[in-house]
């Protein structure tokens, strides 16, 4: 999930883009914000699901709201 400040309040949590449904949880973001890594059961390329798999997302446009 993610929410946003918009005009000075916070938007209902919304599903996160990346997320497709599957058990995906414990997400953290680096300190420089330029990675989301979280615990998922989505299955690797070859179909096999492991448990505690660990992925991570690079993101392309950094957005800082203080």
């Amino acid at each position: 999930m993610h929410m946003k400040i918009t005009n000075n309040a916070w938007t209902k949590p919304r599903l996160a883009s990346f997320a497709r449904g599957i058990m995906e949880f414990e997400a953290f973001i680096t300190p420089d914000y330029k990675k989301v890594i979280f615990q998922s059961k989505r299955p690797n390329p070859d179909g096999v699901v492991r448990e505690g798999g660990i992925l991570y997302l690079q993101r392309e446009n950094v957005e800082m709201i203080f």
